[in-house]
């Protein structure tokens, strides 16, 4: 039974879809209470708790996602899942990767395509280097997972998970099996035939892969270099990287190609947590280097490559992996082991609370979880069906409540939208289309539209839409928009129009039919990343295209 929770809340529980669902906000909240309760026992919850609690620069996003994140992390540090035996955990996380691979290869999944087969060259290293310890009967029983392996990686569309994968057959190779030679060289045949038969690979690899990480990187370490102690907040980065966003007409530049993390495990967690994070890293370095060695290469190269551990689903499924190799290994060994090392990096369980403080840290840190979780569903369950004043009376310092419902009460009271936008924007400045609607407002507001009209309103919309555009110049609906609040200036005004009708057609439509509404709305594939895969049910909310 625990490890059918498990698979459910890494498929669909713990996915970004599914915690839209009010159904899946709530079995998260309670999966995560019950994981609390063990891995707030642990030095490291609460040092980055109160990271969380003062350095976070939105920390209503940042302590709910921690809390949670945590708590899935408890599961693996469950007594359920550390006193089965191996054999039981290889098989529940076999059959999870089954069902990873079928749903990216039917495009029904919950999640990413292929997040969360990044981690099966991981976990058969793990395999591997408990296999090399044991009888060699066992070892040959567990060769068979390979081929499985090597046929999910080939249609996988992750090619940090391919390249893993090769590592981890490499380090197998190096270990004389005759076996895995022949699999690897017939791996590298069809690979070697497969890019043959696309010309434009390299090309396009070169384009959308290489160079556009680059500049991400980039952005992503001059957002470190601006907050380098603490970090912006656990699970901010969708929110507070537009501002550093640089080349916004090349691939990953801009809000369209939805860079929610920062492409880079070490970058990321940078971002985020600051030095901290940066020793978080080096801890689960030395974590793979002492317990299980020949899982560190693939782990390296997934982590440099791509933006593993963003999801909660993958911080389960890492810890899961994991967690075992390090709680199992003796106290003794490992305290010998951390007193080789020189900074304050050391295993896991050695780091625990005092005994006589487990048991309080634990039930504060649920109680903290329980308060802040039924306020958190409670909202969602009145924001999914649009009764956003209740969701703001339970939960008034989330943006979004705030947002929806000055934006879908934009035609009927607009001066009561401009405040609710204003507090949306006050509460996280950095969402594009946060500011895209508060221009609106301010100019649905503008009492003095003539040539020569001083209305303060008309500054503070310019003000906001410049801000949207500098956040995501590629919408053509914060052009249009800033075309009309320029219209007192009839050449940049004509610029913003014509650059607006460039990215989008279609806006010469909604032009001539005003009832038309526009395509982009708060819940769609164009918005905010970070905060639609918490929230992104609900009723759609249309731009109001102002018509001077």
């Amino acid at each position: 039974m625990y490890s059918l929770l498990l698979i459910l809340t890494l498929y669909f529980f713990s996915a970004e879809a599914g915690i839209t669902t009010v159904f899946g906000h709530a079995l998260l909240a309670a999966i995560s209470l019950y994981g609390l309760y063990y891995s707030s026992r642990f030095v490291l919850f609460w040092i980055l708790l109160a990271l969380v609690l003062f350095g976070a620069s939105e920390p209503r996003f940042s302590l709910e996602y921690y809390l949670w994140a945590a708590g899935l992390l408890g599961l693996a540090l469950s007594p359920r899942w550390l006193a089965a035996s191996s054999r039981k955990r290889e098989i529940t996380l076999f059959i999870a990767f089954v069902i990873f691979a079928l749903a990216d290869y039917s495009r029904i999944t919950f999640s990413e395509r292929g997040s969360l087969m990044i981690w099966l060259p991981v976990w058969l290293s793990v395999i591997a280097s408990q296999a090399s310890v044991t009888a060699s009967a066992a070892k040959q029983s567990r060769l068979w997972l390979e081929p499985l392996a090597a046929a999910a990686m080939l249609i996988s569309n992750k090619k940090a998970a391919l390249l893993a994968y090769l590592s981890h057959l490499a380090q197998l190779v190096v270990a004389r099996s005759r076996r895995l030679i022949a699999l690897l060289v017939l791996l590298l045949i069809a690979l070697g035939y497969w890019i043959s038969a696309h010309p434009k690979f390299w090309a396009n690899f070169l384009h959308k892969s290489i160079l556009s990480r680059l500049h991400i990187w980039q952005s992503v370490f001059n957002g470190f270099l601006d907050r380098p102690i603490l970090g912006h907040g656990f699970g901010t980065f969708a929110i507070d990287f537009p501002p550093y966003r640089q080349h916004a007409d090349v691939l990953g530049g801009h809000m369209a190609e939805h860079v929610a993390h920062g492409h880079n495990v070490l970058l990321h967690m940078a971002f985020e947590l600051g030095c901290l994070g940066i020793a978080v890293y080096l801890l689960l370095i030395y974590l793979f280097w002492t317990y299980c060695r020949q899982a560190l290469l693939p782990f390296l190269v997934i982590s440099v490559c791509d933006g593993s551990l963003v999801s909660f689903n993958q911080y389960l499924l890492l810890a899961l992996i994991l967690a075992p190799n390090v709680i199992a290994s003796p106290k003794g060994e490992a305290i010998h082991r951390a007193k080789s090392v020189y900074c304050f990096v050391t295993a896991l369980h050695t780091m625990k609370l005092p005994q006589r403080l487990i048991k309080p840290a634990c039930y504060l840190a649920c109680t903290l979880a329980l308060i802040f979780s039924t306020l958190s569903v409670t909202a969602h369950y009145y924001y999914d069906r649009g009764i956003y004043s209740q969701a703001i009376a339970l939960d008034p310092y989330h943006s979004l409540y705030h947002f929806m419902r000055g934006a879908s009460g934009l035609h009927l009271h607009p001066s009561l939208s401009e405040y609710d936008l204003e507090r949306a924007v006050e509460l996280s400045p950095h969402v594009s289309y946060f500011y895209g609607f508060l221009a609106a407002a301010h100019l649905a507001n503008v009492q003095d539209l003539s040539e020569s009209s001083q209305d303060p309103r008309l500054k503070s919309a310019g003000v906001a839409i410049n801000t949207a555009i500098k956040y995501d110049g590629s919408d053509a609906y914060w052009h249009t928009l800033s075309s009309f609040i320029h219209y007192q200036n009839p050449e940049l005004s004509q610029r913003e129009m014509d650059l607006a009708l460039k990215r989008n057609p279609e806006i010469e439509q909604l032009l001539h039919d005003p009832s038309y509404p526009a395509t982009e709305y708060i819940g769609s594939n164009k918005s905010d990343v970070r905060i639609s895969s918490f929230y992104r049910r609900g009723a759609k909310v249309f731009l109001p295209l102002p018509y001077i």
